[in-house]
């Protein structure tokens, strides 16, 4: 460690060595993960717990606490032996430049090439390490039970694997497995380093789910029974079509989410996009022509009107899409990078957020006033198609109203695509004043 190295580029160095961390620390990490699991996960303790789900949590939970603890004791272990540098300032230095230069820490030279804070690039191998050992003790707790061989196999080759890894030579705009345990990687191959974070929280989560069902196997039938989770499926299998067909360094917001545009139309991005949003929308009014729409009579007397009734359902289906939205998208922009995408700006993604909840809550509007005039139920099938025909920019005049806000290539005019959007505030007045004008409401018979 050269002397003008200051106090958090010593901690760095010597708390993120990737030798120290790939032939030590992680085979470490790995032995006390799998061996431990062979009491909990005896009969005898399962007992106790209740379930093998509630053991598999509780696995996750220890382990990430214990990859927490490792990977925080070499922090503060590099801390201490810099203390010396306290005096040499706190940010990056003389020592980050010569190795931005090739001359010094290539560990250094990454973060600082992304403008990684130095806190941030010191605390990252914390948080990874706890998720990734999270990982294994779920995945490992779940799997242990039926299929011990390959349990081993696994653990095996999660010790031998990053080694091999580590050698290979990194690719600009790629997430790398190895990023996981060295979250320097991420920063040298142009990524954000919460991209890496982000990825191994979802697959804690994916795994903790999965431990769920197995305690319950009829909460996932019903679960994939339901049309929103279908078409969440959907909606992000398309997106990783779409993304393996794209260009090199896309982003999601460019492969999956450009919709239609005036000039250079698509049809694939287009429909991507339609069945995004305009999917999202048929999910809603399933639950309104399934649920509400018969028992709107008997709900009003319940709430005092039609009207009131209209709010509290509308209250619940404006919260749906506005979290089903940006969990879409984080969750596309997330298989983006595993696929070797490159991370989205804020400013495209809060885009995407107000113009897809936007032409979601549009269309549903839409058709209901159409129900609550026609009273037919097969109107908003109708005003459906008609809408989604409308988001073609070749057979709409005033194209993108009143519902193709979804896709980036409709902000290519910002003022009309706002617009646009704001046509959900008009619609569901527009509602309001219907079920005011004309309180009973009853689906005549086809």
């Amino acid at each position: 460690m050269p002397d003008d190295a200051s106090f958090w580029e010593a901690v760095i160095v010597r708390s993120q060595d990737p030798y120290l961390m790939i032939y030590l620390m992680w085979p470490a990490l790995v032995v006390i993960a799998l061996s431990s699991q062979r009491t909990a996960l005896s009969d005898a303790h399962l007992v106790r717990r209740g379930s093998l789900a509630c053991a598999a949590i509780a696995e996750a939970v220890r382990g990430g606490m214990v990859g927490v603890a490792a990977a925080a004791g070499m922090v503060l272990a590099g801390a201490l032996v810099s203390l010396s540098a306290l005096g040499s300032g706190g940010g990056w230095g003389a020592f980050t430049i010569r190795s931005v230069r090739g001359e010094g820490s290539p560990v250094l030279a990454a973060y600082a090439t992304e403008n990684v804070h130095p806190v941030t690039a010191s605390l990252s191998p914390v948080l990874a390490i706890g998720l990734v050992v999270a990982t294994l003790t779920t995945w490992s707790s779940l799997l242990s039970r039926r299929l011990a061989g390959a349990v081993r196999v696994a653990g095996a080759l999660s010790v031998i694997l990053p080694p091999i890894l580590f050698r290979a030579p990194v690719q600009e705009g790629r997430l790398e497995a190895i990023a996981l345990l060295l979250p320097f990687r991420t920063a040298a191959a142009g990524l954000s380093v919460w991209s890496m974070l982000l990825a191994a929280g979802v697959v804690v989560i994916v795994g903790l789910c999965a431990a769920r069902g197995v305690g319950s196997p009829q909460l996932l039938r019903e679960l994939w029974r339901a049309p929103l989770v279908r078409w969440f499926t959907l909606a992000l299998v398309l997106i990783a079509l779409a993304t393996l067909g794209s260009s090199p360094g896309s982003s999601v917001a460019d492969s999956a989410f450009h919709g239609a545009t005036p000039d250079g139309f698509s049809a694939i991005p287009w429909a991507i996009t339609v069945i995004c949003w305009q999917g999202l929308a048929l999910v809603v009014l399933l639950r309104w022509s399934g649920w509400v729409l018969p028992r709107i009579p008997i709900l009003a007397l319940r709430h005092g009107s039609a009207a009131a009734v209209l709010v509290r359902e509308l209250r619940r289906d404006v919260l749906t899409v506005l979290l089903a939205v940006p969990a879409l998208l984080a969750s596309g922009a997330l298989i983006s990078l595993l696929l070797g995408g490159s991370p989205p700006g804020w400013g495209m993604l809060g885009t995407l957020w107000g113009g897809g909840a936007a032409s979601t809550l549009s269309t549903v509007l839409i058709a209901l006033c159409a129900t609550w005039i026609t009273r037919r139920d097969t109107a908003a099938a109708t005003v459906l198609v008609i809408l989604t025909v409308s988001t073609l920019p070749l057979v709409n005049p005033v194209w993108p109203a009143p519902v193709a806000s979804g896709g980036l290539g409709a902000w290519q005019q910002p003022t009309t695509a706002a617009l646009t959007a704001s046509t959900v505030v008009v619609f569901g007045m527009l509602l309001l004043l219907l079920a005011r004008l004309f309180p009973r409401f009853e689906i005549v018979a086809r």
